[in-house]
């Protein structure tokens, strides 16, 4: 990992890209890392596309700009991929992890995209479907991004996942995102 390491999780309301933000940040913390992580939105609704952030360093970080570049962007929602210049800040080594059923083939013809990247996919949608039986993507792509970044292993998220959620969803519901996270970890493109 370089000195300082950006994510840029992009999504709509709703769809826990805040949160997982901040369950990466709370296990690279516990690594003795910096970190500094905030979401950046307009009008709070369910819905509207959602930037959160979450920067890694070895050292105090001190600005706190939503100025953005990011070493991975994790697109929750595929629909935006082309909405708000996600597309024009791309740039060569960057990591893009994208919940969507195509190939990494198809989606750089798709957009077009010419930068020097490496581009995963993964059906974070299908997964949560099948698994969780609801359209919340975020522990899948959480599984997704420790297979393609390697900041952390499995059972790191599924502790932190756990912390985050033990008071609040049913020890049912937590197997079955521990299931999402396995599977979209495997199932990455």
């Amino acid at each position: 990992m370089d000195e300082f390491y950006e994510l840029l999780f992009i999504g709509r309301g709703g769809q826990g890209a805040k949160t997982a933000a901040e369950l990466v940040a709370r296990i690279v913390l516990d690594k003795g890392k910096f970190i500094q992580c905030f979401p950046d939105y307009g009008p709070e609704r369910k819905g509207a596309p959602v930037r959160a952030f979450t920067r890694i360093s070895d050292k105090e970080i001190r600005g706190c700009s939503s100025e953005a570049n990011p070493n991975v962007i994790i697109l929750i929602d595929p629909t935006l991929l082309s909405l708000n210049g996600t597309l024009f800040n791309i740039k060569d080594n960057q990591i893009i992890l994208v919940n969507s059923s195509e190939t990494t083939q198809t989606l750089i013809k798709q957009y077009n995209i010419h930068a020097n990247i490496k581009f995963f996919s993964v059906d974070a949608t299908k997964i949560a479907m099948d698994v969780l039986k609801n359209n919340i993507t975020n522990s899948a792509m959480l599984g997704a991004l420790s297979k393609v970044t390697g900041l952390y292993n499995l059972e790191e998220i599924k502790n932190e996942f756990k912390k985050e959620f033990e008071h609040k969803l049913d020890k049912e519901k937590i197997e079955s995102n521990y299931q999402a996270i396995e599977q979209a970890f495997n199932g990455v493109r």
